[in-house]
């Protein structure tokens, strides 16, 4: 039998069955073997020719059939047909009707103009949009380079800012409309709030200015100035409640947004932590655009946790497509999902002052199931890599972004030979905009103590040494190594062929090896190389050698291609002793 995902538009002809089995010996009759099995679903599929709809991708295991042979594609036992609507995360050769898209917008795409240019030529087909709700989601996948040096897997950013309203939060703003419109829930010239930390307020407030609603919105006071004013912009009501309080405490803005609501007559209460359209609305569009953008080939997906919502059910997307994939969590410390993940237990939160990511209570969207592991970050280290995400790729995140991808180098490094040949896909929740006058404010960092001295790069080290660069070839005999490691007094050298890094040689390895007893001082060094060792690029901050030196006593130093020195703990140490000491 072959297995069939089923989008949610569709459920409704398979009994809300999100996955079905069917057979047959090709696309075509696979859907003839549907039909029989759940009458209409062919109608919804197929227009009058039979051929596949245009707003319809159909893969074979992460395949479109129109790449493949249409519906004369081949099918067996124990392959994978996901039937996905362009607008869930793929796109068909041109959409001439509005269509629903799984759970977070209407599209009506343009329809191809049959009519001259001005100039006598045939005109550019248009592509003009019903509204900005169509636009929402499809945002790209940029591989990451100058940040993720020494890192040996290939990591790309999901750009969620790239959105319309800045943030991966327009996805389920009118998700959770539609769906409290389709169960009574929210009726016309009805009154939206929601306990936000401005961006699910964001995404909310575009979806009720389109569709003619009010909404008010409930913030902790540790939100900064850029977010109040923006959402005020589309017009909502701004009620600001103190951060520093319990859950259950009435001045929190759970509880302020709650009591709004049951106080204010033809409401509609969002409630982003327990509502179910939240994780479905990535199930169905964050999950496949991923899963399409990378043709399946990806092996880890690492995003920060708030709600829970784009990490479940993006997460559990994927993993129905691919069992081995790792799904890993990114918390702030102060927050309680890292303790949770790792024991079971609720510990003490505390505040911290990274905005939209981590709780200090469990969201009922957060669905621990999905997860492999859970990183924490610090403040300071979520910040500073915001700023080189800026600074060295281009990126103009906010700091859930820079927590996610300073998580995924953190994870990264726990892996053999520090993730090579693995892909990892981050995502950056929202834009830096939000936050100008905080983490890209040096006088706000330094008041908070997450900008102090400048300690130098891991170059000013390397070029503030007189000791030369001692390197080491694989065909050094064991007791020419150790005569350089004497003469030079270092511990480990750098193994080169043509100038190029191959491994490394240390002192531990040597010994060992001449332990053993059954080798002599003149056998050559290749067999104890380490043929991964640690790697660092010399713009890099002293600080990411705090967690290469957790694992490692050694990194070696490469600039674009060239071996330019390397680094041990002591270097380090003499090093941050003199520059204190001026």
């Amino acid at each position: 039998m072959t297995t069939v995902y089923i989008p949610t538009p569709l459920r409704r002809t398979t009994g809300g069955q999100s996955k079905v089995e069917a057979a047959g010996r090709s696309m075509r009759a696979l859907l003839d073997a549907l039909e029989r099995t759940y009458p209409g679903i062919r109608q919804q599929l197929c227009d009058e020719t039979g051929e596949v709809r245009s707003f319809i991708n159909i893969f074979v295991n992460g395949t479109e059939i129109r790449q493949l042979e249409g519906l004369s594609t081949p099918v067996q036992d124990g392959d994978e047909v996901s039937i996905i609507p362009a607008m869930a995360g793929g796109r068909g050769k041109s959409v001439a009707r509005k269509v629903k898209s799984p759970a977070s917008r209407r599209v009506r795409r343009a329809v191809p103009a049959p009519r001259l240019s001005r100039a006598g030529m045939p005109a550019t087909p248009e592509e003009v949009y019903d509204t900005v709700l169509e636009v929402i989601g499809r945002t790209p996948l940029v591989r990451l380079h100058k940040v993720t040096r020494g890192i040996r897997a290939d990591l790309v950013a999901k750009l969620e800012y790239l959105n319309p309203g800045g943030s991966v939060k327009d996805r389920i703003g009118p998700a959770m409309i539609e769906d409290a419109e389709r169960r009574g829930l929210l009726r016309p010239g009805g009154t939206i709030v929601e306990a936000t930390s401005g961006n699910t307020g964001v995404g909310v407030a575009i979806a009720a200015a389109v569709r003619g609603y009010r909404t008010i919105f409930v913030m902790p006071d540790k939100m900064s100035e850029e977010k109040i004013r923006l959402l005020r912009a589309f017009g909502a009501r701004v009620i600001i409640t103190p951060t520093a309080v319990a859950p259950e405490d009435p001045r929190s803005y759970y509880n302020v947004s709650r009591r709004i609501a049951e106080e204010t007559p033809n409401s509609f209460y969002a409630n982003q932590y327990a509502n179910p359209a939240n994780p479905h609305a990535h199930y169905d569009s964050t999950g496949p655009e991923i899963w399409r953008q990378t043709g399946g080939r990806l092996d880890v997906v690492v995003a920060s946790m708030g709600t829970g919502g784009t990490i479940s059910g993006a997460g559990k997307f994927l993993k129905e497509r691919h069992p081995g994939l790792r799904v890993i969590g990114v918390d702030p410390v102060g927050s309680v999902f890292y303790d949770y993940f790792k024991t079971g237990t609720m510990p003490e939160p505390h505040t911290y002052k990274v905005e939209g990511i981590g709780e200090d209570f469990l969201p009922k969207t957060m669905d621990f199931s999905v997860l492999d592991d859970v990183v924490q970050v610090s403040d300071r280290d979520a910040f500073l890599t915001t700023r080189r995400l800026v600074r060295e790729e281009g990126l103009f995140c906010g700091g859930s972004g820079g927590a996610a991808v300073a998580g995924a180098l953190k994870y990264a490094r726990t892996l053999p030979e520090m993730g090579a040949g693995l892909r990892m896909v981050v995502i950056l929740p929202d834009s830096g905009s939000r936050y100008l006058s905080k983490i890209f404010s040096d006088d706000w960092m330094r008041e908070h103590g997450m900008l102090e001295r400048e300690l130098g790069t891991v170059g000013d080290l390397v070029r503030s040494r007189t000791i030369p660069l001692v390197t080491a070839t694989r065909t050094d005999a064991v007791n020419e190594v150790v005569a350089k490691m004497k003469q030079y007094d270092v511990s480990q050298l750098p193994v080169l062929e043509d100038g190029r890094l191959v491994g490394m040689i240390s002192e531990v390895d040597l010994l060992t090896h001449l332990l053993d007893g059954s080798h002599r001082p003149s056998d050559p060094i290749q067999p104890i190389i380490d043929p991964a060792p640690p790697v660092v690029d010399p713009d890099s901050p002293l600080d990411v050698l705090a967690d290469i030196f957790l694992s490692s006593n050694a990194a070696v130093v490469v600039d674009h291609g060239a071996v330019a020195g390397i680094v041990t703990k002591i270097d380090v140490i003499d090093h941050l002793a003199k520059q204190l000491g001026r």
